[in-house]
């Protein structure tokens, strides 16, 4: 604080400071304005490497900016076509402006160099998982007869969770949703603990295991994959069973090619919890066994050595956490993801994950089927807003159409009604009308409307009936009439009978 009394010169070093103060913040504001923005940065990037001046990066601009901005030289076009998988997040078939911001914005890129260094780090592995899952294929093909034979699993299911999230569980509750009646399909018992590092013996055994005729209509798959060269073999199990699609689309064989679909179910709980449910789980397996030995019936578990100390518990939820949940996640921009809260209990849990695996036509259906019956709106979508129009098309009546209106009324009012009072304690009620009233446009949908919107349900079923009026004997011609009948069938609620009795 300065005091002009005290200090003359006060007020000179105020005035400096404010000075001093001003230049700092020219200098902080001039700093600023020299760090581009994110969409300057994209801008910049695209000047550079959009060859074509199209506003996309095709996969010859991605290599090209690989090339110039990368010194490694093990990047294959394999992996080049991975990066651009990676990369296009709109599934254009190129890298747009828009997908370039959002893989910057999610990933907090501040550069093009750590853009590169994470698709680089992402598509590690990719030549070798190819080569790999390329000499299994080649050894299947020979084993069922050809390419055509290949019959994978037209649905599979990957579920994933830390150890004690409740997989089992959440499991059996996934194959009542989907109505998938083949066993789970776990990876711990095909291979064995032998293998369990052995990433060609895991992917085909896996391989060879789906084209059992068991697994063909769907499998749920448990503890696969664990690592990114397995990761890369799902990729490439889905991009090989639509390219057989394609391949054999005009054969007799197509009709085994099945669309496939892959979804991915990630249970999380904490390192806590996990470790307290493999304790609570090992407690329990050796209360189980202890009975077996006191009865001597049944068989006794082995039971997992992470279930037994929680060192050995942390270390199988460390595994989890660095090699397996990566690995998972880096399908998540190829499938249908699932990232599940298992702390949960476990009601909410299984209702969550089933809910999100409900029967989706556009995603299970073929492209041109699911294009062919869209045309045809989806209940929810005509329910959604009846109501609403229901009101507007009754106050349309009254206001362009009140004579035919009236009239429906009184027919309502003289035909309908009276048939309703005498069915009242059944709830249902049907009526038979040979009304010429009902020959005028409109006429229908206005009963229809008029009794819905007094809380009754209407099940219509219009008939036409050919009745004979005259015979022309000159002629032998029969002069024929043509009746229009409606049926009408009325639901309402019925009212409680014999409360009386009931209570005595």
């Amino acid at each position: 604080r300065f005091n002009r009394k005290r200090q003359p010169g006060g007020m000179l070093c105020r005035s400096l400071l404010r000075t001093v103060g001003r230049a700092g913040l020219l200098r902080q504001q001039r700093w600023c304005s020299t760090i581009p923005t994110l969409d300057e940065q994209i801008g910049q990037i695209f000047e550079r490497f959009d060859t074509d001046n199209d506003d996309v990066l095709s996969r010859k601009d991605l290599q090209s900016m690989v090339q110039t901005l990368k010194s490694t030289s093990d990047i294959t076009d394999y992996r080049i076509d991975r990066m651009l998988q990676i990369s296009d997040v709109s599934q254009s078939g190129d890298i747009t402006k828009s997908d370039m911001k959002t893989l910057f914005q999610d990933n907090n890129f501040r550069s093009i160099e750590e853009f590169l260094e994470y698709l680089t780090r992402a598509t590690q592995g990719a030549q070798d998982a190819k080569l790999l899952f390329e000499s299994v294929i080649r050894s299947l093909e020979e084993k069922v007869g050809g390419r055509a034979k290949l019959t994978f699993p037209k649905e599979i299911l990957f579920v994933a969770g830390a150890p004690g999230a409740g997989k089992g569980s959440v499991t059996y509750a996934i194959q009542r949703v989907r109505a998938i009646s083949a066993e789970p399909l776990s990876l711990k018992h095909l291979v064995g603990d032998g293998h369990v590092g052995d990433d060609k013996a895991i992917v085909e055994k896996f391989l060879t295991t789906l084209l059992d005729p068991e697994y063909q209509h769907g499998v749920i798959v448990d503890g696969f994959p664990a690592t990114d060269i397995q990761a890369e073999a799902v990729i490439m199990l889905y991009n090989l069973m639509q390219h057989l699609r394609r391949q054999f689309h005009n054969t007799d064989d197509v009709n085994n090619l099945r669309r496939p679909i892959f979804r991915i179910i990630v249970l999380f709980v904490s390192e806590e919890l996990s470790v307290e449910r493999q304790m609570h789980r090992g407690e329990e397996m050796k209360a189980y066994n202890a009975k077996i030995q006191l009865t001597d019936k049944g068989e006794p578990v082995t039971i997992p050595i992470s279930d037994l100390t929680r060192d050995a518990a942390a270390v199988r939820y460390k595994f989890f956490l660095d090699e397996t949940l990566p690995s998972l996640q880096k399908l998540r921009t190829y499938f249908p993801y699932k990232f599940t809260d298992a702390s949960k209990p476990l009601e909410r849990v299984i209702d969550e994950v089933a809910k999100e695996l409900q029967y989706q036509s556009s995603f299970e259906l073929n492209n041109d089927t699911f294009e062919t019956i869209s045309v045809i709106p989806e209940a929810v979508e005509v329910s959604r807003h009846a109501r609403q129009q229901l009101v507007s098309r009754l106050d349309r009546y009254r206001r362009h159409n009140d004579e035919l209106f009236q009239e429906i009324l009184d027919v309502i009012e003289q035909e309908i009604l009276p048939k309703i009072m005498q069915q009242a304690c059944h709830g249902r009620a049907v009526v038979r009308s040979e009304n010429p009233v009902f020959e005028k446009r409109e006429a229908i949908t206005m009963v229809l409307d008029v009794l819905a919107e007094r809380g009754y349900k209407v099940i219509l079923d219009s008939e036409r009936k050919t009745v004979p009026q005259k015979i022309v004997f000159t002629s032998n011609e029969i002069l024929c009439k043509t009746k229009h009948i409606q049926h009408f069938e009325i639901h309402f609620p019925p009212p409680k009978m014999r409360l009386g009795a009931a209570e005595g």
